[in-house]
């Protein structure tokens, strides 16, 4: 018993008064609490990586299904929706959503009439309204000077710079009329002079309503003051970022604008059908030159 008791002091007395020892022991500890805390950590991230993979191809299995889609004019107009869900831009998204829904009865005449007559050639261009054939089309009758301003890019004051610039012009000798089955109306329409290109941007700003320009640019906003508030530091810093939101919307306003227009202008001489297949693939372009710039944008 004494032997026994002695041999337990004795190995009591190693490991409490053995500096060498307590020093290498709380090593080794630490070590594996360190193992043990990294192997965590890296489970954590590979399982938040796993994650964000999965939502990205999600994400992009919802844009890839949108742009095939995009032939449907109201589906080409929420094109943009996943972005907008995807940086938790909602009220971009609401705002989306709701003009999409206003232009429903217009889209739904749109497909009618490319299916009614989807190889039907139209040489003439007439101006494109933004209330018109809306569910918001009782606002100018309201509102007088709303119809005032419901005008396309054409006539406005940056559109006759514009024309004047690339001698752009109406062939006066050359307007007809081009017939709105779904009104029983007889829409103005116009042909231009001059060669293929500036044909086609003539036909491409009566395309344009102005205060649909308005309209896109108001989608935006949420975006920039965002830019704003959900950046952390100095003034100079929220500049920089509200600077960096500015340019990504001008180039989606201008990019999409100028795109749709444009491929909608080439193609519709030639049948509604393929004006539809036009603006879509116009659309799809634009929506990707945007997410280039803003590529580019973020990197600097």
């Amino acid at each position: 018993m004494g032997s026994m008791h002695a041999g337990s002091n004795l190995a009591l007395s190693v490991s409490e008064f053995n500096p060498i020892f307590n020093m290498q022991n709380s090593k080794y500890n630490a070590v594996q609490v360190n193992n043990e805390n990294d192997s965590v950590f890296n489970r954590l991230k590979e399982d938040i990586d796993r994650l964000e993979t999965k939502a990205n191809k999600h994400s992009q299995i919802e844009q890839t299904t949108l742009n095939a889609l995009s032939p449907l004019p109201t589906i080409r107009r929420i094109q943009s929706l996943p972005d907008s869900l995807e940086e938790n831009n909602y009220p971009r998204a609401g705002l989306l959503l709701g003009l999409a829904a206003a232009n429903f009865p217009g889209d739904l005449r749109e497909i009618g009439l490319a299916l009614k007559n989807p190889f039907e050639k139209r040489p003439y261009q007439h101006e494109m309204s933004f209330f018109k054939l809306t569910l918001l089309d009782k606002l100018p009758k309201k509102y007088p000077w709303l119809g005032k301003m419901d005008k396309t890019f054409f006539s406005s004051g940056a559109g006759k710079f514009l024309r004047n610039k690339l001698n752009i012009g109406i062939d006066l000798f050359d307007i007809g009329n081009i017939e709105d089955t779904c009104t029983k109306t007889n829409l103005k329409a116009y042909k231009y002079t001059g060669n293929f290109l500036q044909r086609t941007l003539g036909r491409a700003m009566h395309r344009i309503p102005v205060i649909g320009l308005f309209a896109s640019t108001a989608l935006e906003i949420p975006g920039l003051i965002k830019s704003l508030t959900k950046t952390e530091g100095s003034v100079t810093e929220k500049s920089k970022a509200f600077g960096k939101q500015l340019v990504k919307s001008a180039g989606y306003v201008g990019f999409t604008t100028a795109a749709i227009s444009i491929a909608g202008a080439i193609t519709f001489p030639y049948s509604a059908l393929l004006s539809l297949v036009g603006m879509a693939i116009g659309s799809t372009i634009g929506l990707m030159a945007s997410k280039h710039l803003n590529k580019l944008v973020d990197n600097i």
